[in-house]
């Protein structure tokens, strides 16, 4: 797995990767070229394991790109990787009760893992007449997660519940803050229970689509084209 999951187009940012049979990690590669990491360092110019500096160019598309180790074993089988226009956040410390609630603005999309037997929970202030659409991308970028979605006023009762498809488009009633709630059907959780969660702002004049999921990686060549040059290992 890595975390974030993601990252917004243009931007660099901190990639750690956990799994299997990770040992002499070093390289990360990217199906699109647009997307590149280099070993984060220690002071003495070591590399620090399974972590990596990540950057995605600023004409990267919006989409779903297949991640890659080379380790001490060989070429790892393919994570999904996700590219998006909004501001990102990772998620860092529990947030698995009213009071400890994350803040997360709207336009904004999170990068997050469920605790087991547990209901994650976000806050976000928004005005009367805003249309809020918050998705949940879950089984789309390979997680176990079978995501159910909630939003709640800021006392935690549920206003809006959505069990099937991880979407909810909010209409707000009033000015205010507003709670999402989001755990997985059965409540399960761990490292393989990681999701995205946008909450962004509709627009009437504007198309909406949803995040982008994962093509076939099962059927992916290695090495592209861009890395002929690559010894496997």
């Amino acid at each position: 797995t890595t975390m974030p999951m993601g990252g917004r187009a243009g931007s660099e940012f901190g990639v750690t990767i956990t799994g299997q049979h990770l040992d002499g990690t070093e390289q990360l590669i990217f199906s699109n070229p647009s997307i590149t990491a280099t070993p984060k360092l220690k002071d003495d110019g070591t590399a620090i394991p399974n972590q990596f500096r990540v950057r995605i160019e600023d004409d990267c598309q919006a989409g779903v790109y297949d991640a890659r180790v080379f380790a001490a074993l060989g070429i790892s089988s393919a994570r999904a990787f996700s590219v998006g226009n909004l501001p990102e956040l990772t998620q860092d410390k529990k947030c698995t009760t009213l009071e400890t609630a994350m803040e997360i603005p709207v336009g904004t999309t999170l990068n997050a893992t469920l605790v087991d037997r547990s209901v994650n929970h976000y806050v976000f202030d928004a005005r009367e007449g805003q249309q809020v659409r918050i998705e949940c991308a879950s089984k789309g970028i390979d997680s176990k997660m079978n995501p159910v979605v909630a939003v709640a006023d800021s006392y935690g009762s549920d206003l809006i519940v959505q069990r099937r498809s991880g979407l909810i488009d909010f209409d707000v009633p009033s000015d205010g803050r507003y709670l999402i709630k989001v755990h997985d059907l059965t409540f399960k959780g761990g490292k393989y229970y990681f999701y995205r969660l946008r909450v962004a702002e509709v627009d009437a004049n504007e198309t909406f689509e949803r995040m982008p999921t994962t093509r076939s990686v099962a059927s992916y060549s290695w090495p592209p084209n861009r890395s002929a040059d690559c010894a496997l290992l």
